[in-house]
């Protein structure tokens, strides 16, 4: 979307979820749907439901009826090209009615919304490569073998073009919280915004897809090189604040969260402290009507095992001052045991929250307990509001805070640091 902006054209974008508000995820060129908009288009798309009923056909969904409202948005304001997300799945996917897209892109495709898409990687991958069309050329981000299995067998029944990232082709050239730089095939010199190594995976998809759509929009590689180096992925490992280091991740299930452990691992050299750190002074107190342990960290110690000589002579083990604070809500269909095992050792402190305003919600107190069995040092926070601003009184500037769990609380954050 970012490139084809640079490149001047008028791009329309439909999305799910949405961070901020109902209306973003109908967007042209980056500006969301105005709610006069969306009126009249959801009183024109909401007339043609109800004949439809009428008729004795089924209503559709509300996603369905979204999905009009953007493709009406869309031909009323002459886009160029559009960039649309399924909004699950793929082969049952309102969006799938795009008979014979331009290009097809395949993300990470990983264990997410099982009772839905199936129990096995390999029922989720077909199900997604249900939005393959005859003939139309399919980028993916280089997944597991039985992923991509499954695309090229069904790209082969469909005589469709498949193009999977060379993962060896990427070069990593420098990687800190501004951004990185990297190089992909003839491309050289590449600064990416975005942060973490399965983006420039994300950007070796986009540079492919470029190349197969070069023939229908003519793309100079000045907007390529740009696009990248601006675009913005809000709740997608984003830092929020430094001194403390405030980061929001919508990671929300097991791949997600060894790619944000990864990241963590990567640009703040933690080790994981479950077996190797021991708190010494935890008290009990009361705040705000949160019940949480005040904890006295300035005090870190070795395991008993390890002696300080030791230490200085073991060069695999990293001692560090710099505390980590979780603050987590998950939905209770995920995985979010799996989640904690990867992400708990990393942890010096992990506050549990409900996600508001979702009835798919799993309870701080029932994360609370299970986080438990994985971490020292585990608070239930009740509320994203409660839980920030216990970790604004414990954090220092030197620690990090991590939010991450859920796509569906996390844009409410950057009121919160500020207030």
């Amino acid at each position: 979307d970012q490139i084809f902006q640079k490149a001047g054209y008028r791009c329309g974008r439909y999305i799910s979820p949405t961070i901020f508000c109902y209306l973003e995820r109908f967007q042209i060129n980056g500006a969301f749907m105005e709610e006069e908009t969306l009126a009249k288009l959801m009183t024109k798309v909401a007339n043609e439901a109800r004949e439809m009923r009428e008729e004795g056909r089924d209503h559709p969904t509300l996603f369905e009826l979204e999905t009009a409202v953007a493709f009406l948005w869309f031909l009323e304001q002459q886009v160029d090209i559009v960039f649309l997300e399924t909004g699950l799945g793929g082969r049952l996917d309102s969006t799938n009615v795009i008979e014979q897209p331009l290009c097809v892109l395949f993300a990470s495709i990983s264990r997410d919304h099982m009772a839905i898409l199936g129990d096995t990687i390999e029922e989720i991958a077909r199900e997604k490569a249900g939005i393959i069309k005859k003939g139309c050329p399919i980028i993916s981000y280089p997944n597991e073998a039985k992923v991509e299995n499954v695309l090229r067998q069904v790209a082969k029944e469909v005589e469709a073009p498949i193009f999977i990232v060379d993962e060896n082709a990427i070069k990593k050239e420098t990687s800190s919280l501004e951004g990185q730089i990297f190089a992909y095939k003839e491309y050289k010199g590449i600064t990416l915004s975005l942060l973490g190594e399965h983006q420039l995976k994300n950007a070796a998809v986009v540079l492919e897809a470029i190349e197969q759509l070069k023939p229908m929009y003519p793309i100079e590689k000045e907007a390529i090189l740009k696009g990248l180096s601006t675009v913005v992925w809000k709740g997608r490992l984003e830092v929020l604040q430094q001194s403390p280091v405030w980061i929001r991740d919508g990671a929300h299930n097991v791949d997600a969260a060894k790619q944000l452990r990864k990241s963590i691992q990567q640009y703040f050299q933690i080790k994981s402290k479950r077996d190797e750190i021991q708190f010494l002074e935890v008290e009990n107190d009361k705040m705000q009507g949160i019940h949480h342990e005040k904890l006295k960290i300035a005090k870190n110690t070795v395991k008993n095992t390890k002696k300080m000589k030791d230490i200085e002579k073991d060069t695999s083990f990293y001692f560090t001052n710099r505390r980590v604070f979780y603050i987590i809500g998950v939905l209770a269909d995920k995985e979010y045991e799996a989640m904690l095992q990867i992400m708990a050792p990393l942890a010096d402190v992990i506050v549990t929250m409900t996600p508001e305003h979702n009835k798919r919600a799993l309870s701080s107190s029932q994360l609370a307990d299970c986080a438990r069995k994985y971490a020292n040092t585990v608070i239930d926070g009740k509320t994203l509001e409660k839980s920030v601003a216990l970790v604004k009184e414990l954090a220092t500037k030197e620690d990090i805070v991590i939010v991450f769990g859920s796509l569906s609380f996390i844009g409410g954050l950057e009121n919160l640091l500020v207030s």
